[in-house]
């Protein structure tokens, strides 16, 4: 972040200078007199996400027998993430009024998600069976409340964002030179890896693999038009045959 913050700093540097300059204040504009050369270009760096099968498989068969810290809940907030591919402030603070089991998706205002464009629709994400299955028992422990995943330590506030993220940290998930480091955002990467890897095995469009991370289009204009398509079936099909993969990865056997 430092090559961002100094560029952010020399751009207020600029403008201080012409307002100087513009207010009799000077004569001189130092700035222009600095290269843009002399800053670090920012290096955009991708979060690490497992995507080896293996060592997939093996993450998903540790969440599933986790004991630690949070229990159950924690539990189930790692294995509803692997499922969804919720951001985690979206998941955190899931509340039941979210998840609606009769029509099998979860909606979220468009107010809380990452784009807030108030032409777009509310997030609707279909749930796979093992998704419905695993809210159906979190809901027999937290149902009585107002959020899905409350508090370890106090059950009037949601989860802390940061729990998942602790339990992949002690389930020792943390190598990121060796391929083995993951976090909660990294479950959207590691979809997004290998849903295309295995896009005959599902053969869902673009837009549909796009949408379950709510991925929208940059341009305003296309966003209006596109937000009209439903893609609410073929994102159903398509997490079911993630949910269905990601079984099949924990039941693999290597030699």
């Amino acid at each position: 972040m430092a090559p961002v913050v100094a560029n952010r700093r020399f751009i207020d540097c600029k403008r201080l200078w012409r307002y100087a300059i513009n207010h009799g204040h000077t004569e001189i504009n130092t700035p222009d007199r600095i290269s843009t050369d002399a800053f670090k270009k920012h290096e955009v760096k991708h979060r690490p996400k497992i995507t080896d099968e293996k060592v997939l498989g093996e993450m998903l068969r540790a969440m599933d027998s986790y004991k630690g810290e949070g229990g159950v809940i924690v539990r189930n907030v790692l294995r509803l993430t692997a499922l969804t591919m919720l951001r985690i402030g979206n998941l955190a603070t899931l509340k039941w009024n979210n998840i609606h089991f009769k029509k099998g998706v979860i909606i979220i205002k468009r107010s809380e998600m990452k784009v807030k464009d108030k032409n777009l629709p509310d997030f609707v994400l279909p749930l796979s069976r093992q998704a419905i299955e695993i809210l159906k028992e979190t809901k027999e422990m937290t149902g009585w409340g107002e959020w899905v995943f409350h508090g370890i330590k106090d059950s009037r506030y949601h989860v802390n964002k940061e729990s998942g993220n602790k339990a992949l940290r002690k389930m020792g998930f943390t190598d990121e030179e060796s391929g083995r480091k993951q976090t909660l955002h990294s479950f959207r990467g590691t979809y997004a890896s290998l849903a295309r890897t295995h896009h005959k095995d599902h053969g869902a469009v673009f837009e549909a693999l796009e949408r379950v991370l709510d991925h929208q289009e940059g341009s305003q204009v296309v966003r209006a038009y596109a937000h009209m398509a439903d893609y609410t079936e073929q994102m159903r099909e398509l997490l079911q045959w993630w949910a269905d993969f990601l079984d099949e990865l924990k039941a693999r056997k290597y030699e």
